[in-house]
Order: C-alpha cells, then sequence, then structure tokens
C-alpha cells in the first residue's frame, strides 16, 4: 500500500491508497491522524511491520467512507 495523505489539518485522518478496485473503494483509514501514525510507525506496532500477522493487537486500515464525496470534491 502506498501512503497518501489528507492532511490539511492536524484533526484529518491519515489515509492511504491500496490499488485495485473502482477508485472510491482503493482508499482506507490508516489512523485517525498524522501525529497518531507515526506514533504507531515510530514504535513498530503498524499493521504493516513485517510481524504484523504475528500479533492479536494490530489494527487493520477500514474502508474510507468519505473517499468517494472528498474525490469528487477535489475534481
Amino acid at each position: 500500500m502506498g501512503r497518501p495523505s489528507e492532511c490539511s489539518t492536524r484533526s484529518d485522518p491519515k489515509a492511504s491508497y491500496d490499488s485495485g478496485g473502482s477508485w472510491e473503494q482503493c482508499w482506507f483509514l490508516d489512523s485517525t491522524g498524522l501525529a497518531a501514525w507515526l506514533e504507531t510507525w515510530l514504535a513498530g506496532t503498524g499493521w504493516f511491520e513485517e510481524d504484523a500477522c504475528d500479533r492479536d493487537d494490530v489494527v487493520l486500515p477500514q474502508p474510507w467512507g468519505r473517499a468517494a464525496g472528498r474525490l469528487a470534491a477535489d475534481a
């Protein structure tokens, strides 16, 4: 997965893109914001870590329900 982000403010969620499917269905929420994502990355506890499948506490990215509206607004 790539790591593009919607971070126009500190409270914007961190979204990721994974190709496959329709444009709106390729976007997922990684975390509640960039700071939270960075904390997870620095701690080595993110879903994207190599050993993530061995842990029970990993939070997987969720589909971003606002993707279609957000993408249309940026068009």
